[in-house]
This record gives structure tokens, sequence and C-alpha cells, in this order.
């Protein structure tokens, strides 16, 4: 083909391929089959590889190795029989096969000198830039891809993580972060900012906050500010769960956090602080770094006075080793120190100024003091064995629970053996006293001497009744509680009970009336039970009524058949007990601090006994009670009872 001249003239130099077809015998359509290559400048044959007279005369329809998509092949066919240019982006093929990209325009156009109807095929190559979106496009979505595959790795994990930048906005979280503050879930997304949210969920009371809402912010957004290298610190929630949140910075200044559940694990150190409290000795443990970890109320009392040792750093009273130390108050402390596989210090320190005492005594005498010697190496073994028990419940949390199960059940083991043995002497006492206060052997002669029996009498009968109490409490403890099951009649017991306490009731000003006035079935009502255990319950109730009522007040026993459970209530005009001593009330050895109890001796076993017999019975014991008003307890008891295990039935 040769190239025409006025063309050529035109398009020769042109950067960009131009291509022209005669398009003459269209017949005014837009038939491009019927266009016939007129024109290749070389920028074509530079592009395509085809030479001009390769291609001279072909009808290839658009152009040599181009093939649109046959949407895009209507829609330039539609635009060229409007007469009107298209313009289109579109992929072609070279002669050797190489793909490219060009931004293509045809417009159609009238041969002035010829008098003929052309195509102007103009392509510039986009292949570069083409690549280049493709290659930032397969970025994008690998970038999205590494994003989902991140997010999908952090909601996996069942801590709470997020991301914050160096503004404190969020970045990135996971689902748990967002269940964790549920109430303001609708927040929890990118760009929020730390503050907003953190008052956001103070607001909606997420947090356990003890004093001034506001100084508590403040030092949460002080503590997260003046994190340098990382920083942790337990977070309380409102709903009672403990979470130990770990804040850390990245080299670039943003900040990672993780949120993680220590519920579990500040309920198993409260349990261990409780199983250390109740222990005689004083107890104390350091960690590794010298921080103060544990410290029951009994070191402290045993420390100096106005010393504040209990809270000085281990060497401030020795590292590890034994050693004794006089109070300026004359007492002797013995104190014991050892390393934990940790790292720590576990320390014992105990009272020992009665054998220091007893040491000073016996330095006289070589064979005592040897036996003295041999007394404080036992001790120091059992105490060094104590050392190391408590040393080895330091360090295993897990197992706090199972030696407190094992301290109680040593403990009712221990009060059943004493309240047995003492009341074989105190039997004794209470008996010959007894007779000394009645003279039954014949007059005494000094009238103080009576009157000191009649004391001793009284003191060994209260005593008496309180090793019963514990000896019940211990046989329940124990397992060892048989309950005799007989048909007993409830009015029975009650009145028999009433006039037990009435006397008492008289001295003390107190009026005891039995309330008849509930409906009650003809004949009375009959329950299944121990009579003597349900004559101990009632007694136990009463005696507490009258205790706690002052003078002129009134103790009235009712009792009720409701559906198929009998109500025996004790009620009481006396001082009631607090809202927040209610859950206390039934617990052994425990007693309501009020005047009452400073003024009353006891040993807080009368409800906890009462209590553990009614469950015994199968029944329940129901407690109301206001301050200054008075007090009721109600024990309910199923009217038949089938016999359980611990139990024995007889006929009565």
């Amino acid at each position: 083909m040769r190239p025409e001249p006025a063309f050529d003239a035109l398009f020769r130099l042109s950067p960009d391929t131009v291509t022209i077809a005669d398009w003459t015998g269209a017949d005014g359509g837009a038939d491009l089959s019927a266009a016939r290559i007129v024109y290749v400048n070389p920028a074509f044959t530079e592009l395509t590889g085809y030479r001009p007279e390769e291609i001279a005369g072909l009808t290839p329809g658009i152009l040599p190795g181009i093939d649109p998509p046959r949407r895009e092949l209507v829609r330039i066919r539609r635009t060229l029989g409007l007469g009107q240019a298209v313009r289109t982006e579109i992929r072609g093929y070279a002669k050797d096969g190489r793909e490219y990209w060009s931004d293509l325009t045809i417009s159609p156009f009238q041969d002035a000198a010829g008098g003929r109807r052309l195509l102007l095929a103009v392509q510039r190559d986009v292949t570069a830039r083409r690549l280049e979106l493709d290659a930032r496009r397969l970025e994008r979505d690998a970038l999205r891809e590494a994003n989902n595959r991140l997010q999908e790795a952090i909601d996996s994990v069942s801590q709470a993580i997020t991301l914050w930048n160096p503004e404190g906005r969020l970045l990135l979280h996971n689902k748990r972060f967002a269940e964790l503050f549920a109430p303001n879930a609708h927040m929890v997304r990118p760009g929020v900012r730390f503050e907003r949210l953190l008052r956001a969920n103070v607001e909606a009371g997420v947090y356990r906050i003890e004093g001034d809402a506001e100084e508590w912010v403040e030092a949460r957004l002080q503590c997260r500010g003046e994190c340098g290298i990382g920083t942790d610190l337990t977070v309380a929630f409102a709903d009672g769960r403990h979470f130990r949140v770990s804040e850390q910075k990245t080299p670039r200044g943003h900040m990672v956090a993780a949120w993680v559940d220590v519920t579990e694990i500040r309920r198993i150190e409260q349990r261990l602080r409780d199983a250390i409290e109740s222990v005689n000795e004083g107890f104390v443990l350091w960690d590794a770094d010298q921080r103060l970890v544990l410290c029951n109320s009994r070191y402290k009392d045993l420390s100096p006075a106005d010393s504040g040792e209990a809270c000085l750093a281990p060497q401030a009273v020795r590292l590890e080793g034994e050693y004794e130390q006089e109070l300026p108050d004359g007492r002797w402390l013995l104190g014991s120190y050892r390393r934990t596989s940790e790292g720590g210090i576990v320390g014992i320190r105990t009272d020992i100024t009665l054998r220091k005492q007893q040491e000073l005594k016996l330095k006289t005498s070589e064979e005592s003091l040897r036996v003295h010697v041999a007394e404080l190496e036992e001790a120091r073994s059992r105490l060094e064995a104590q050392t190391c028990a408590l040393s080895e419940l330091a360090s295993r949390y897990l197992t706090a629970r199972d030696n407190a199960e094992e301290a109680s059940r040593i403990k009712s083991q221990f009060l059943a053996m004493m309240s047995h043995e003492l009341r074989t002497p105190l039997n004794a006492i209470i008996g010959f006293s007894e007779m000394i206060e009645t003279q039954a052997l014949g007059p005494v002669g000094v009238q103080r001497y009576v009157e000191y029996a009649r004391d001793v009498h009284t003191s060994g009968r209260h005593l008496l009744e309180l090793i019963n109490d514990i000896l019940d409490m211990s046989k329940i403890e124990a397992g060892k509680y048989v309950l005799h099951r007989t048909e007993v009649d409830i009015s029975v017991v009650v009145r028999r009970c009433a006039r037990m306490v009435r006397l008492r009731a008289d001295e003390a000003g107190i009026d005891v009336v039995e309330d008849d006035s509930a409906a009650m079935p003809p004949g009375g009502v009959t329950v299944c039970a121990d009579e003597r255990a349900l004559n101990q319950i009632l007694l136990n109730l009463l005696s507490n009524a009258i205790k706690f009522t002052d003078r002129g007040g009134r103790v009235t026993i009712s009792t009720e058949v409701v559906a198929d459970e009998m109500h025996l209530a004790v009620t009481d005009t006396g001082i009631g007990i607090a809202p927040d001593d209610l859950d206390r009330v039934g617990t052994p050895f425990e007693q309501i601090d009020n005047r009452h109890t400073r003024r009353h001796a006891g040993t807080g076993l009368g409800l906890a006994l009462t209590r553990s017999l009614t469950e015994m019975h199968g029944g329940r014991i129901d407690i109301r009670s206001e301050l200054g008003v008075g007090t009721r307890v109600c024990v309910i008891l199923p009217l038949s009872v089938l016999p359980q295990f611990g139990d024995a039935v007889r006929q009565g």
C-alpha cells in the first residue's frame, strides 16, 4: 500500500498510531466490515508490528489485532452510525502476540478531494499506565486481604485487642472488645477517641468506680498518658468481673492494648487471703521485686507498735532465716523468713512471750532447761513445716479451695474432740457447785462461799450450753449427726419450749405470747421430725429473741399450715438486724456487732445450728428484720418427709 501524500504529510511524524479506512461502501450505515484500510502511519507499525503492505485493503472489523467485547462493539457501531466520534480504552494484540492497551478514538469524516467517507482511528499507547493501575489494584486487593486476615486472626483471640494511633483514636479492634463494652458497641469503630469511649462507658455504668467518677476518669487518662514502655493495671466492672489491661507503645507511637479476664484469679486470691487470715500466726509475703503481696492482720498485730514494719521491704526484717525479737511492751516474737520458688520471701511471725517467760524461770534447772530447749526445737520444726506449707499455699493459688476445705474439716474434728473432752470435767464442776450452793451435805458456814458456788454453777451451765452447741455443730459439719424421726405434735413442742423460757423472759421483763389466731386443722398438726432437734430449734429462736429484746418488749410464737408445709415463726420487738448483716446471720461463730452482742456472751452458733437442723429436716429458714422494729424468724418444715441417709426412724 502506497501512502497517500496528503495523509502521510499529516500523520507520518505523529507519536500516536493513525489508521484511515475507506467507509464509502457502507451505504451510510455503521457496518464496519465494509471499511477497508487505506493508510497507517509508522507509529502504527511500531506499536502493532503490522507493515502497511500487510494490511492494505483489509477489512479487520475495527483494527488489526483488536476484537472488543460484543457490548462495546455495538456501542461503537451505533455511535459511528450517528456520524459521531467514539472513544474507548481497549486491549489489542501485536503481530507477535504481545498484549497492549490503547486509548482509541474513531472519527468519521468526508474526504473533500475525493468525496470518500473515511474513518480516522487514533491510538495512544496507555499500556504502562494500565499496568500501573492494575498493579495498584492488585496492591489494594492484597492489602484488603491482609487486613481481612489480620481482623480474622485477632477476632479469634479470646482477649479483647485494640490498636490506637498516637492521637488516641481507635484504628483496629476485635469482636471481643466490642462485646466487652456492649452498652456502647455502636461507638466502637475506627476513629473514635479513647477519652470519649471511656466517658461513655463510665456514664453507662460499665465500670465499678469507688469515689468520684471524674477523678477516676482523670486518673485513668493520666495513667495512659504516662505509659512509656508499657503498663499493666486491673479494671473492675460493675458486674463483678475483673480485667488485666496491658498497654504497650509501638516504636511509631501507637498503643496496643489487651484485656485479659482475671475474675477467677481474683476469686482464688481472695480465697487465699481468707485462708491466710484464719491462721493464728502472722503471715507476710513479698514478691521478687520486694513489693508487699499478702499480709494478714495477725502479722500487723505482732508488729512493734507505731513502727509500720508490716509494710517495710524484706531487707528491713532480714532476708532469710529465723530470729527472735523483744518488743518494748515486753512481748517476744519469733520470725521465720524463707525464699519462694519465684524469688519472693514468705514470713511467719509467732508470739512466743509465754515460752520466753518459761525459759527465764527454768534457767536455774539444767534438766528443765534441756526439756524446754527440746520443746523449743520441736516448736521450731513445726514452725518450719508451717512455713513450707504456707509458702506452697502462696505459690499455688489453684489449690487454695482444697486447702481451705481440709482446714475446715480439721477444725470440725478438733472442736468435736475438745467439746467431748471438756464436758466430762464440766459436768463434775456443775454437779459439785450445785451441791455446795444447795448445801446438800450440810451448811457451808460462810455465805460468800455459797454465792461463789452459785456463780460457778451458773457459769458452768452456760459453758456447757456453749460446748453442746459446738459439739452439735461439729457433728453436723462432720456428717455424724443422726436424726431420730417420730410423729411430733407441734403444739406440744410450742407449749413446752414457751414454758422453759418463760422464767427467763419474766426476769427480763418480756412477754412470751403463743399466737393461735392462724387457722389450724382440728386435732392439731404433727410433723415427721426429731423431737429433740425440734425443741432445740425453737429454744434457740426464743433465746435469741429474748436476748435481743429490751425490757417491756414482746416475743410471739405462731404456727400456720401453708399448703403442705408447717410454718413455725418467732417474732420479737427487739433491736432488729441491719440489711447489710442479714447475709451473715446463721453463719457459724458469726455475731452481729451491736450493743446487745457486746452485752451478752455467746458463740454465734444458735442460728447456725437452727439453720443446719432445719435443712436436715428438708426445711428452710426465712428471716425478716428491720432496725428498731424487730425480727421475725420462720422455720418452714414439710409436713411429711421420707427418711434420708443419716436419719433413724422410730415409732413414737
